[in-house]
């Protein structure tokens, strides 16, 4: 009886997943670039900052999980920024 809004919910899924996907290709694309090109330093957390932020993370949650990666990078004694972005 309602077969209708099936076909209208599954449009609504498929753009909505190649919009997401766009935004999640460039957002993982940005900070995949910032891991190659750098190392752990000041300017590497600026900038994954940033991007979080951009992405609409929010403040609050992108200082947050900053925090966290420093941590273990401290911890763990880790220089890598492969090593870092795999925990």
């Amino acid at each position: 009886m309602f077969g209708f809004l099936k076909n209208h919910n599954d449009q609504n899924k498929q753009y909505t997943e190649a919009g997401v996907k766009r935004s999640r290709d460039r957002w993982f694309g940005r900070v995949l670039d910032i891991l190659r090109s750098s190392k752990l330093d000041d300017t590497l957390w600026e900038q994954l900052e940033e991007i979080l932020i951009s992405a609409d993370v929010g403040v609050d949650a992108s200082l947050r999980i900053i925090e966290e990666l420093r941590a273990i990078v401290k911890n763990e004694n880790i220089d890598d920024p492969d090593l870092a972005f795999s925990k």
